[in-house]
């Protein structure tokens, strides 16, 4: 059995409120907490059944790794062996999603970073929400998402976008870093370790309503941006990350899910 980063497997540093023992779907990912984890908010792993609750295939609830005790609630996700890298996920269809509470999250304009590996499997003009928060309306959410028409990844605000040049491609495995830091005003998106969004923007007022996974924060929107795909981890902090903090995150990820 393998650990991440050099740790040994004692009851002081793998806990079961932070650390996922990933041993389903045909591989096994590092066993680890995330780096950081004091400033770990949200975190869920779809990778082994000890995380999840099943109802045969379907995914009734996850487990929340962060410690903080807040399960996401599935709606028609499938647990799926084989899907990232010979790894088990989540799988969403056209209208599935988990969401979970985001109470205690970052608010208005505070600092705060999400990351998620992911592998959109269809090609879809009409663009895709993926992992995020908030209440949506303007300028009141915060959403890792890809973009409508053109495909580009983007940090979708709802009237407050910060939209890459960088296209996904369907069924290519995505490890996505998305940072906010309130004190600099600094967004940036790293995207298997490069940076594809780096800029300013200001007055983000998100405001506390629900968190989502596979689909926009509003889950009963009929503008389209549901995600098709396969979520293998999500992760929220409660402040930006720095440049060095973020390579770590990567590498996280990276060795955990073999890519």
């Amino acid at each position: 059995m393998k650990f991440g980063f050099g740790v040994s497997p004692t009851v002081s540093n793998i806990t079961t409120q932070t650390a996922a023992i990933l041993s389903g779907g045909g591989g096994s990912p590092v066993v680890s907490p995330a780096p950081f984890s004091d400033n770990v908010v949200r975190h869920y792993n779809f990778s082994d059944d000890a995380n999840l609750v099943l109802s045969g295939s379907t995914i009734v609830s996850a487990n929340d790794l962060s410690g903080n005790g807040v399960s996401a609630t599935g709606s028609g996700v499938v647990r799926t062996a084989s899907q990232i890298n010979g790894l088990q996920a989540a799988v969403f269809d056209v209208g599935d999603y988990f969401t979970f509470s985001d109470t205690s999250l970052p608010v208005t304009d505070a600092s705060r970073t999400l990351a998620m590996v992911v592998r959109p499997t269809r090609n879809d003009s009409g663009g895709m929400g993926i992992f995020g928060y908030g209440t949506f309306t303007g300028n009141q959410q915060f959403t890792i998402a890809i973009k409508d028409t053109t495909g580009y990844w983007f940090s979708w605000g709802f009237s407050h976008d910060n939209v890459s040049s960088t296209a996904y491609t369907a069924n290519t495995n995505y490890r996505v870093i998305l940072t906010y830091d309130s004190a600099t005003n600094a967004i940036t998106m790293k995207v298997n370790g490069t940076n594809i969004i780096s800029t300013t923007t200001t007055d983000y007022n998100t405001v506390l309503n629900t968190g989502v996974i596979g689909n926009p924060v509003n889950v009963d929107w009929v503008g389209g941006y549901d995600f098709g795909g396969a979520i293998g981890e999500t992760i929220i902090y409660d402040r930006s990350l720095s440049t060095a903090e973020q390579t770590t995150l990567d590498s996280y990820l990276s060795t955990g899910w073999s890519f």
